[in-house]
């Protein structure tokens, strides 16, 4: 294992190693610069819903979060203006389709998407399970 992907920047309170960092920077950066190359955008603007952890905005309004603060670190390490904008997730989805917005986070892949979109690198990837209390048997 290199030795860059032993160290960890801390996001929140998430961890993220130098190696994973780079790679979200390139899948953003070949999908940014591969969607907007024939028309060069100055400033691209995102599209993200309020989900705690990844997506939150604290009392002063000012949005955080996992998803956000490494969509932010790799845009900022990319030198690529940016805004990110709250909304519905369906009104997000459907402004990036009409090409109101240039993207959306954090979302997962699926064939509906990839008809207007094209995915990036994980930005954040859980092992989630359903726990289930022992005494409940389904029929």
């Amino acid at each position: 294992m290199e030795r860059s992907a032993l160290r960890f920047q801390r996001f929140g309170k998430a961890k993220i190693t130098v190696k994973a960092l780079t790679k979200i920077c390139l899948a953003l950066n070949v999908f940014f610069v591969g969607t907007f190359s024939a028309s060069a955008v100055e400033r691209i603007t995102l599209a993200t819903q309020i989900w705690t952890p990844y997506q939150t905005v604290d009392s002063n309004g000012t949005i955080g979060g996992v998803a956000v603060d490494r969509v932010k670190c790799a845009l900022g390490r990319m030198g690529q203006p940016y805004e990110i904008r709250v909304m519905r997730w369906d009104k997000a989805q459907l402004m990036v389709e009409t090409g109101e917005m240039h993207g959306f986070f954090a979302g997962s892949s699926n064939s509906r998407r990839a008809q207007y979109a094209t995915a990036s690198y994980p930005i954040v990837s859980e092992n989630l399970a359903w726990f289930i209390a022992p005494n409940i048997y389904a029929t």
